[in-house]
């Protein structure tokens, strides 16, 4: 069920961060590309990726289990989570 996608995201982002190659910059089971923008003051919490050319807005608060697909881009002073 759908469903059972956003239950198990956390796991399934921890998952595919082993995979990444050497274009991601890796901490913390946080993996972000190396073509990503992002601005100051962003906070990732675990289990995060970021594919290529994202740009991620200053003060924006990611947390556990969110993917950011190719080109994504987040405003200033959001918080993604999953619900």
């Amino acid at each position: 069920m759908p469903w059972e996608l956003t239950t198990n995201l956390k796991e399934i982002v921890e998952g595919i961060i082993p995979c990444l190659g050497e274009d991601f910059k890796i901490t913390d089971s946080a993996a972000i590309h190396k073509s990503t923008i992002v601005e100051n003051g962003v906070t990732t919490k675990r289990s995060f990726v970021a594919m290529k050319n994202c740009h991620i807005g200053a003060n924006t608060y990611f947390r556990e289990g969110v993917f950011l697909d190719k080109s994504v881009k987040v405003g200033s002073c959001s918080e993604i989570k999953v619900v």
